[in-house]
């Protein structure tokens, strides 16, 4: 790891531990430790989806003018060349959501409901992708809320064993 990226890694969870304590400042510890570490966990792992997807920002969307070419959007589900690796990783990838949010949720998640969130933040992903001259790929959202089930799955199993 370079220290650039370590730099950005700090520079976006040092916030949110800051808001963290402060959140438990005010309420007064009402938020256990367990639930402040699977916080930041969570935290960590979505700044890396972030930087290992490429996601887009607002400043690159204002360096391109916010131009998105048609040739950048694939809405047609597995129509080019498959790449079994690229779609192993996308699964991979996105197994911890599923498997971290019902820890972070308090109220119970059903599969709809886990399906619901990681497609959004899958579209959020490749949406941004447009402004970075990315392209947006159905592909990834599928295999992303792949990812997703799996790891819900991988967490009800889970609970089920420790129970």
């Amino acid at each position: 790891m370079d220290l650039l990226t370590l730099y950005e890694i700090l520079s976006e969870i040092l916030p949110f531990t800051i808001f963290l304590l402060i959140i438990n400042l005010i309420y007064k510890h009402k938020i256990d430790v367990k639930t402040n570490i699977l916080l930041i966990l969570f935290a960590l792992y979505i700044i890396g989806v972030f930087y290992f997807t490429g996601s887009g920002t607002i400043w690159d969307g204002l360096f391109k003018n916010f131009e998105i070419r048609f040739d950048q959007i694939n809405l047609v589900p597995f129509k080019n060349q498959i790449n079994i690796l690229e779609y192993i990783l996308n699964i991979i990838l996105f197994i911890p959501f599923g498997f971290l949010t019902p820890f972070i949720c308090k109220k119970e998640l059903n599969l709809c409901k886990i399906i619901i969130k990681v497609f959004s933040f899958s579209l959020l992903i490749e949406l941004s992708q447009l402004l970075n001259n990315r392209s947006f790929d159905i592909n990834d959202l599928i295999l992303n809320t792949l990812g997703a089930v799996i790891g819900y799955v991988l967490f009800k199993l889970c609970k089920k064993i420790l129970n």
